[in-house]
């Protein structure tokens, strides 16, 4: 007991001391830096002076989420200080850092309605518009097996992050040119006929078709996980296989996800999955086929988010409604998962990227988002920054923190000085990540400042 105490202690010491080493720093930095512009600058050419008219009406809180979700990736992939807790699940539960990937992909579908419907503006054809979104898409998959391919054309991966995105970006995308209710919401607020229940439902409404199709794409996974059975394995069978339950299903690791998965992917699955040291599991793609199902979930969850923005116009009135679908999708995914790790008919699963995980993250999306919006763009109590300029070049962080994660001054680790160990304790790890994150905090400002931002 007093072993445990001590321990814990040392943690909490440990990361106090962090956050007032980067506290004195950024204390440091902002006061040299507005020092710098009293004296070199006139007050004439402040940042804020020069985002009036061009963005005036930009909704703030999107960065800002995006923002504050790249950062956390960011610390994450670099270890997240070798805490236990703050790094993914092994395989059910929820981590903090298992909010990140569908939080990307439920923001990317808030953006979808408010995109299309600048080009429904512009009166682009369907073929037009499919074919940008082909373009994107494609380049997304390209770039996500680059990124994470390795070298080895026998194992090379064909699925991950970025090619999960491009798939659920171009089916979500296929879905909402078809089916989007093109009306501008702002006629339809204005004619005295239309029912108080269209009126007030309108956002489900515009997009209510498309519900149907995910629906469908949803049952189909659900149908899949519970009927499909690898030779030798249980049907619904939810496990990591290897050495769970004393090795009973050894070779069923993911059930019908991972056996499906292994038919179409073969050896260009990801080798070394988070499970591996712990069941000593065969190869598993936690971004295969199978969940890109659940993924147009996700991303369609955030549609309706995005869809509310365009229709409704008070504070009040999205918010509202954000909160609403927050609590629907805890309430349904904590009943699925049984509101336990473990238990339940759906357990919570990011390696499967089960249903329950996706209502259950969708749950912190709507109200992180409400929060952000309250703060941001409502009560303006908060603009955002400095996570609203990630936000702003999310993909470029994203790309450019992969590509140079072993470089110094990005990256930095110490050395045993009796052995060729990497000595990483909680406190240099802690440190070395959270720097890792604030180094592309700072990029991030940089590009803001000389205007540059990376589409794809």
């Amino acid at each position: 007991m007093l072993f445990t105490k001590s321990c814990s202690l040392i943690i909490i010491s440990a990361i106090i001391t962090v956050i007032a080493i980067y506290a004195i720093l950024i204390i440091f930095g902002y006061l040299t830096i507005n020092l710098w512009k009293k004296y070199m600058y006139n007050k004439e050419d402040d940042i804020e002076n020069k985002e009036k008219g061009s963005t005036k009406s930009r909704i703030h809180s999107l960065d800002t989420f995006r923002g504050v979700i790249i950062v956390m990736m960011i610390f994450a992939n670099f270890g997240c200080g070798d805490y236990e807790y703050l790094n993914h699940a092994k395989w059910n539960g929820l981590h903090i850092a298992d909010l990140i990937f569908p939080s990307f992909v439920w923001i990317m579908g808030v953006c979808i309605p408010i995109s299309l419907t600048s080009s429904f503006k512009k009166k682009l054809s369907n073929r037009e518009m499919i074919l940008n979104v082909l373009k994107r898409s494609t380049k997304l998959f390209l770039l996500g097996i680059f990124l994470g391919s390795g070298v080895d054309l026998s194992y090379l991966r064909i699925f991950g992050v970025l090619q999960r995105f491009g798939i659920a970006y171009f089916v979500v995308c296929l879905i909402c040119i078809y089916i989007m209710d093109r009306t501008s919401p702002d006629i339809i607020n204005e004619v005295e006929e239309v029912s108080s229940i269209k009126l007030y439902f309108s956002d489900i409404l515009r997009v209510y078709m498309g519900w149907i199709i995910v629906i469908i794409i949803t049952a189909i996974h659900t149908i899949i996980v519970f009927t499909v059975a690898a030779p030798g394995c249980p049907r619904g069978y939810l496990g990591p296989g290897g050495l769970h339950q004393n090795s009973s299903y050894e070779n069923c690791i993911g059930g019908a996800t991972g056996y499906i998965d292994g038919l179409i992917l073969g050896n260009h699955r990801y080798q070394y999955p988070t499970i591996y040291r712990v069941y000593e599991a065969k190869p598993f793609d936690p971004e295969g086929v199978i969940g890109c199902l659940t993924t147009i979930l996700q991303a369609y969850l955030g549609v309706q988010a995005g869809v509310t923005l365009l229709v409704y116009k008070k504070h009040s009135e999205r918010l509202f409604r954000w909160l609403i679908w927050g609590i629907i999708t805890g309430l349904v995914g904590g009943a699925l998962c049984g509101f336990s790790k473990e238990n339940g008919v759906i357990p919570v699963n990011k390696n499967l990227w089960s249903l329950s995980f996706v209502l259950i993250t969708s749950c912190f999306d709507f109200t992180f988002l409400s929060l952000c919006y309250l703060l941001v763009d409502h009560k303006k109590k908060w603009s955002g920054k400095p996570f609203l300029f990630a936000g702003m070049n999310a993909i470029l962080m994203y790309i450019g923190h992969e590509m140079t994660e072993t470089h110094f001054p990005i990256r930095w680790y110490l050395h045993n000085e009796y052995s060729t160990d990497i000595r990483r304790t909680h406190f240099v790890a802690l440190l070395s990540d959270t720097w890792g994150a604030c180094f592309w905090l700072l990029i991030s400002y940089y590009l803001y400042k000389i205007k540059y931002f990376l589409v794809i």
